[in-house]
């Protein structure tokens, strides 16, 4: 009997995953809105340091050395890199393999805990959830959504132990291996390890005491050496969260903002998403809590455990500097992840539990309430998918395996603060990488090389010069292109400011320095509104031709022109015909240096 159980059970496992996966696909093959966001290119950075074997220690390739989880992602980029091409598809490929572990990890939860057709409504919600956290799960972080892995596994190892009177100690030593990487790959698995460990010494003491203790340290402090190893190589920055505290002190005046932002202003694409789903997990909640029956009870119980993560987990994200001060793309929800994924848990019980009901009102509505979520979630597909380009998904995957996978822009600056002081030094590192546009990967590493340390251009310019001089000599050109940061933050971020000092300089340098502020514009991640008004600025230039050619690559950052070629051009066509040629050959030059040989 059991099994034939088993068996049933993977077979559900195999088309849950199928139904996911062929969602997941379809948006990345229509090119939907589940790309660019850029650590996930930089973390690829990273991947691709590892494979062309940069000249630095290995940890200091980390994006942040406090993210152990987007560490771990690095390494698993750079062997999707080493077995497809580094191209941004690799990238989907890995996050697909942790949107299916997740699904496993939270089935197995559930069916455990509340029985097989609680897990199946859970796969199914987990499958056809809001579009944001369908779209979030495909964004290869390594940070809140996979962290979400950990979780499930301990509530349910947890889960395990509470119903077992003897529990082996195999089953608290595993707890601990999972708790203590858990919390090398995302410092929240620590807050559900303590929700774990108090309900174990409510739940179990006298087996937490007598059988716990030993092995599950022993399995924490197994789980936990990859934390201990970055601690002893990098100190305290390995907890330097950006300097953000646990607790803020503004936290309360950003709560009800965000709230707003979300259930008012509807800043997740509308507002019927967050009251259905959020009403989904209350009303399971209620439905759990007064349930009546056999099993009411033993079902309550084993609820739990999850409700008190999730209340633990609320009221320190509440209190706490990580509310988001406004939101303005969908991206701010990511770190609701364990919210959503946890989330999932008590409606799906309730959904299952009413389905269960002897009366035929019982099972109606949970039929009704189970059957709504899901045309929730399929019209959330139907809608990622209309965001990108359905009809063409051969083209789509050309783009996608033609596309790099890295962008030095954003990595670099992190990166650099890794390196050993020394601007020679630096300079050789980064030009370590393997990247065949010599002349780009040089414009890269001096538009973060020689931006912090001296606010005096002149100065910069000299001592840059002394620095290719040694290291890259003959390319000269290529560093004076990299310093449009420099430029803007030494006119205060006025780019009208900037662009009137690069016009003063000699004519060959003041070409390369108008076409560095093109590219650098006036922030990162450039609206098409934002592109329109600086494009605007050029018209007050003697000669504006290379700041445009530069902000022709600008465009490129732009998340939706990146795979979608066709929308930079129609930007460039909607501009006056005397910006459109230099405004093409800079698009086209980005595409070409983003382009896999």
């Amino acid at each position: 009997m059991r099994g034939s159980q088993q068996h049933s059970d993977l077979w559900t496992l195999v088309w849950l995953s199928a139904v996911t996966l062929v969602l997941r696909a379809a948006y990345v093959l229509a090119l939907g809105d589940v790309f660019f966001y850029g650590e996930e290119l930089e973390k690829g950075t990273a991947a691709k340091g590892m494979l062309d074997g940069v000249g630095v220690a290995h940890h200091h390739l980390a994006y942040h050395y406090y993210e152990g989880g987007g560490f771990v992602v690095s390494h698993l980029k750079a062997l999707a890199f080493l077995l497809t091409g580094e191209h941004v598809l690799a990238h989907k490929l890995v996050a697909a393999c942790f949107v299916l572990a997740v699904l496993v990890a939270g089935y197995a939860f559930v069916r455990d805990s509340f029985g097989r057709r609680a897990a199946l409504w859970f796969g199914l919600l987990y499958a056809f959830s809001p579009a944001t956290f369908q779209k979030l799960s495909l964004i290869s972080l390594g940070i809140h959504f996979e962290a979400c892995l950990f979780l499930l596994l301990a509530l349910g190892l947890t889960a395990r132990i509470l119903r077992e009177e003897q529990a082996r100690r195999s089953l608290w030593f595993l707890l601990g291996v999972v708790c203590g990487f858990g919390l090398y790959f995302s410092y929240q698995v620590g807050l559900g390890a303590a929700v774990c460990l108090a309900a174990l010494a409510l739940g179990r003491p006298g087996a937490l005491l007598r059988r716990g203790v030993l092995p599950g340290l022993a399995g924490t402090l197994l789980g936990g050496l990859p934390l201990l190893w970055m601690a002893l190589e990098v100190g305290s920055a390995v907890v330097d969260i950006h300097g953000v505290e646990l607790t803020g002190t503004d936290a309360g005046g950003r709560l009800l903002p965000f709230l707003q932002a979300l259930f008012v202003e509807g800043a997740l694409g509308g507002v019927l998403e967050p009251w259905l789903w959020t009403v989904a997990a209350v009303g399971g909640l209620a439905t759990v809590a007064f349930a009546r029956g056999p099993d009411a009870r033993q079902t309550r119980a084993r609820i739990a455990l999850p409700t008190a993560y999730l209340a633990a987990f609320l009221t320190v994200f509440a209190l706490s500097d990580f509310v988001p001060p406004e939101v303005y793309h969908f991206f701010l929800a990511l770190r609701l992840a364990p919210v959503w994924v946890i989330g999932l848990v008590p409606i799906a019980v309730a959904v299952a539990w009413l389905e269960g009901r002897e009366s035929g009102t019982a099972r109606r509505v949970g039929a009704l309430a189970g059957s709504a979520l899901l045309a929730a979630g399929g019209l959330a597909s139907l809608g990622i998918v209309a965001e990108g380009r359905p009809g063409s998904p051969a083209d789509n995957l050309d783009v996608l395996t033609r596309t790099k996978g890295y962008v030095y822009a954003g990595y670099f600056p992190k990166f650099v603060p890794h390196l050993p002081e020394g601007d020679e030094q630096r300079l050789e590192i980064l030009l370590g990488f393997d990247e065949p546009d010599r002349d780009w990967l040089l414009t890269e590493a001096c538009a973060v090389l020689f931006e912090a340390p001296l606010p005096d251009v002149e100065a910069v310019l000299k001592r840059g010069r002394e620095v290719i001089g040694a290291v890259a000599p003959g390319r000269v050109e290529a560093f004076e292109r990299g310093l449009g940061p420099l430029l803007l933050r030494a006119a205060d971020w006025d780019l009208a400011r900037a662009l009137e000092r690069a016009g003063a300089a000699p004519e060959g340098l003041r070409a390369r320095l108008l076409e560095g502020l093109g590219r650098v514009g006036s922030g990162p991640y450039p609206t098409i509104d934002v592109l329109a008004e600086e494009a605007k600025l050029g018209r007050g230039l003697a000669d504006p031709t290379p700041y445009l050619e530069g902000l022709g690559q600008r465009l490129y950052e732009n998340s939706t022109m990146r795979l979608m070629w066709n929308r930079g051009e129609a930007f460039i066509e909607s501009r006056p015909a005397f910006e459109r040629t230099a405004l093409r050959t800079g698009f086209e030059r980005a595409l070409a240096q983003h382009r896999l040989p």
